[in-house]
């Protein structure tokens, strides 16, 4: 379940303020094996939550660098890029999967229209054949 962060205006908006001060344990990377199995809408989602994630992370470590201070919990970044690259990934792979399905149902369509074309002109020259043997009698 994502939660929603709160409404927040301005640069506060991209300060990590209740981490600032202590020590904190973040937590792990979503794996791949996570990621299918969530849905579209939620992925699209969490994309929006690690993306302002990573722009809360770039701004502290502006802050840090700038105010020469050592940055709480640096290794998040990695974890992010990392979910980031996964969600990527599987998001790539359900688009292959669907233009593959497409494909293959186009194709399945146009031999279905060609068999169909192909009865009908069969059926076409069993008509002209009946009405030629009619005529001859």
């Amino acid at each position: 379940m994502l939660r929603r962060s709160i409404a927040r205006r301005g640069i506060e908006e991209f300060l990590d303020t209740a981490h600032r001060n202590a020590d904190f344990i973040t937590g792990r990377a979503w794996t791949a094996k996570e990621l299918r199995r969530k849905s579209f809408d939620d992925l699209h989602k969490l994309w929006y939550v690690l993306y302002k994630e990573k722009n809360v992370i770039l701004t502290e470590q502006t802050r840090a660098r700038t105010l020469g201070l050592e940055m709480n919990a640096p290794e998040r970044m990695r974890k992010v890029c990392q979910s980031m690259a996964r969600l990527r990934h599987v998001v790539d792979d359900r688009r292959k999967v669907l233009k593959a399905a497409r494909e293959t149902a186009e194709e399945e369509a146009r031999a279905a229209a060609a068999a169909a074309a192909s009865a009908a002109k069969d059926s076409d020259k069993d008509d002209a054949e009946e009405d030629r043997t009619q005529a001859a009698s």
